[in-house]
C-alpha cells in the first residue's frame, strides 16, 4: 500500500469530518499561498484582507483584523506592505481621528481579480473529482457553518 504524504486518504482519517475538512483546507491554503507567492507576490493571508475589504469594508483596521480572525499587529503589518504597493490606502477617519479606515485602490482591485482567478484556479484542480453542482453544494453548504460559534 502506497503511503499518502497528505494523510487525506488513510482509512482514520477519511471517517473524521473534522479531520478530513481540516487536511483539505490545508491543501486548499497551502496549494493557494505557493500560487498566489509564485504569479501575484501575494500570500493567503495578504488575499484574505483584500477580499475582505472588498466584500465588507470594514470601519477600522481592527474591524478588519476582527473579520480576517488575525491579531492587530499582524494585519498592522500586513497593511505596511500593501500599502507599500498601492494595493490599499489608509486614511483617517474624519470622525475620529484615532481610527484609519482602509480602502482597496484601483490597483488593488485589479490585484483581487488576478488573485481570484489564480484561488480559482487551485480549486479548480483539486475539487476536479467534484461536478459544478457538487462545488456549488460544498460551496453553500460550508458558508451555512459558522465558525464564529463558540463551543460551550
Amino acid at each position: 500500500m502506497a503511503i499518502d504524504p497528505t494523510g487525506v486518504n488513510q482509512p482514520g482519517v477519511r471517517s473524521r469530518l473534522s479531520l478530513l475538512m481540516a487536511l483539505v483546507g490545508s491543501a486548499i491554503a497551502d496549494r493557494g499561498d505557493e500560487a498566489l507567492r509564485a504569479t501575484g507576490g501575494l500570500d493567503a493571508m495578504d488575499y484574505m484582507v483584500l477580499a475582505v475589504l472588498d466584500e465588507s469594508e470594514p470601519g477600522s483596521q481592527l474591524e478588519l483584523a476582527r473579520l480576517c480572525g488575525s491579531a492587530p499587529g499582524k494585519i498592522v503589518g500586513i497593511l505596511d506592505q500593501l500599502e507599500q504597493r498601492g494595493i490599499v490606502v489608509r486614511e483617517r477617519d474624519p470622525h475620529d481621528r484615532r481610527r484609519s479606515i482602509v480602502r482597496l485602490t484601483a490597483d488593488g482591485r485589479t490585484v483581487l481579480e488576478g488573485a481570484d482567478a489564480i484561488v480559482e484556479g487551485v480549486e479548480a484542480e483539486l475539487l476536479a473529482d467534484l461536478t459544478a453542482d457538487e462545488r456549488g453544494q460544498l460551496h453553500d453548504l460550508l458558508r451555512r457553518i459558522d465558525v464564529s460559534r463558540t463551543v460551550a
